[in-house]
């Protein structure tokens, strides 16, 4: 399901009473009420927003083959989706319901919640949508499913959790009333100081998100989806066993998936329906195949093949459907029978470029940035416009989505056993080359969250101080002056500068991120570890493999070139250059 954090999501949470709604175009958490989304500027035309639109790829223009992921639609389940319905309803009265529905991958349990979700815009548009989504490789992370819950209060360009949960519980302390906000930047402060993380699921942190949750929605009905809870961390179980008890008994509607082998005692709730997902008909598959392939028809003989082969369950049909339309095959006996198998057979028939993309996306997770896929395949793609052209592709055939905007635009994974079969598909070789450019990305995005060139100079102006072998005020001095007999300004750089933005309060950090990403790869490790980790020289060198000289000849360096760029913004544009000083 969705991951809607794109940065902090703290504008427009301090309106006290107002509660707070979905944008529907970044999905970000902002006060209702607002004729523009203060994160990504979309125009709400001062209406109510439709919150499930944290459940889909947001509605983009037809450009070329560019187009959103269209799903088929829905076949069957009409008796599951009154069922849904009826829960809602009763829900949004006051009658809080707990729903859990069960199936096999691919049976349709997303695509249900999201028909779901097309009716609650409806009746009510200024409903608060939470999703989490549980992952078999969280399984043993204490309180991952929460902070992923938690998501629109986070920072997502952090990847530690203890990080993010106390980032969400400072953001849902703002407007909060005197008492509950300081239980919240407690529970804040042990999240981030606190090294066992599975002694912070208590009933004190249940209760306080429960209040702060429902102080967010106000009078709008809050609906939560829990993904895949049979991956759920036991920590993240026991939270949500007191928090939802207590959200339940208001306008709350709690829907979670699981397989049919799994299940948890809810404690304490009264109303709690359990609906069963089971294969399609003979007929249902047919129809859905043709569906599927409305824009290029199979021979009866074919889609009967593909009926027969997908044993009634939707993501098989439509994975072999679209396997057999890609791939152009007219043998009957040659339809993928499994998921995995008819996915494979599609990422085959991708060029090898497109293909490339693909599985260094699925190396990324299953949401994935354009700058982190842009900077992971720098090496293969080369230009930008081959990159471009890989993901349009892959987006017109439905592996990914284009899924958000906003400040940034994100993509993900069609279906997450998409992106655990390119995952799977990786060599060893390419998996290591690849994981070695994540972990590169990795680190330079800690060494930068919310840094501007003028700390970044700082510290590094203390780790050089700091150094053992440094007399006072020499290493300083001497790196000043190689950097006054620098040329200030490449006229490549000065043309840059002159196009960033003024008088923006981020530029700093803009122009921090452009001295990065023009340093070496070992050279931004050197920087993170010690800026963001703080490594000493010698622990950096010894984890990257570099003599301590190299590693501190790094720092040394990165400040020239972090100077440099400082100069030269004061000289070209001196108002906006008051942001880095």
């Amino acid at each position: 399901m969705a991951r809607h954090a794109l940065g902090p999501w703290k504008t427009g949470l301090s309106a006290h009473g107002k509660g707070a709604v979905n944008c529907p175009n970044c999905a970000r958490i902002i006060a209702r009420g607002n004729a523009n989304c203060p994160h990504c500027g979309a125009n709400l035309n001062g209406g109510p927003l439709p919150g499930s639109s944290v459940l889909r790829p947001q509605v983009l223009t037809t450009v070329g083959d560019t187009r959103a992921y269209r799903e088929p639609a829905l076949v069957d389940h009409d008796h599951t989706l009154r069922r849904l319905r009826a829960a809602w309803r009763g829900a949004r009265q006051g009658q809080g319901h707990l729903v859990s529905l069960v199936g096999e991958n691919g049976s349709g349990r997303s695509r249900l919640i999201r028909e779901l979700g097309l009716t609650i815009d409806e009746e009510a548009p200024e409903a608060l949508w939470l999703v989490g989504q549980a992952h078999s490789s969280a399984t043993y992370l204490p309180l991952h499913l929460l902070t992923d819950l938690l998501a629109p209060w986070t920072d997502d360009a952090g990847t530690d959790v203890s990080a993010q949960l106390a980032t969400a519980l400072m953001a849902l302390a703002e407007g909060a009333e005197a008492a509950e906000r300081r239980v919240l930047l407690t529970l804040a402060r042990e999240a981030r100081d606190t090294a066992d993380r599975d002694s912070l699921a208590s009933l004190a942190l249940a209760e306080t998100l429960a209040s702060a949750l429902r102080r967010m929605a106000g009078e709008a009905p809050l609906v939560i989806v829990l993904e895949d809870l049979e991956w759920g961390d036991a920590a993240s179980l026991t939270v949500l066993d007191g928090m939802l008890s207590r959200l339940l008994l208001g306008s709350t509607l709690v829907i979670y998936t699981h397989h049919a082998d799994w299940s948890h005692e809810w404690p304490d709730i009264a109303r709690h329906s359990q609906l069963y997902l089971g294969a399609l008909s003979r007929t249902d598959s047919l129809r859905l195949v043709a569906n599927i392939t409305a824009d290029r028809p199979l021979s009866p003989e074919m889609a009967e093949a593909v009926a027969v082969g997908g044993h009634g369950n939707p993501l098989l049909l439509e994975q072999a459907a679209l396997a057999v339309v890609e791939g152009e095959s007219t043998n009957p006996s040659a339809v993928p029978t499994t998921i995995h198998a008819a996915i494979r057979v599609r990422i085959v028939a991708l060029s090898a470029g497109t293909r490339n993309v693909l599985l260094a996306a699925a190396l990324l997770g299953q949401r994935f940035a354009y700058r982190a896929i842009a900077m992971v395949t720098e090496a293969s793609t080369g230009e930008h416009t081959v990159l471009d052209t890989a993901l349009r592709e892959l987006t017109a055939r439905r592996l990914i989505t284009r899924w958000r905007e906003g400040p940034e635009v994100t993509y993900r994974f069609a279906h997450a056993l998409i992106q655990e079969v390119a995952y799977g598909a990786l060599r060893r070789a390419d998996r290591q080359q690849l994981e070695a450019r994540v972990a590169d990305w990795l680190l330079t995005e800690g060494a930068l969250r919310q840094r501007t060139v003028a700390t970044v100079l700082d510290d590094l102006d203390r780790l050089i101080a700091q150094s053992p072998d440094a007399e006072s005020g020499t290493e300083s001095e001497a790196v000043d002056e190689i950097v006054v007999a620098t040329p200030v300004v490449a006229p490549e750089t000065g043309a840059l500068l002159e196009t960033l933005p003024r008088n923006d309060k981020r530029r700093a950090e803009v122009l921090a991120r452009i001295v990065l990403a023009d340093l070496p790869a070992d050279q931004r490790a050197s920087i993170a570890l010690c800026l963001e980790h703080g490594y000493s020289y010698a622990q950096a060198g010894e984890t990257l493999g570099l003599p301590r000289e190299t590693v501190q000849a790094h720092l040394y360096e990165a400040r020239k070139m972090f100077k440099q760029l400082q100069d030269a913004s004061a000289q070209l544009n001196p108002e906006a250059a008051e942001g880095t000083q």
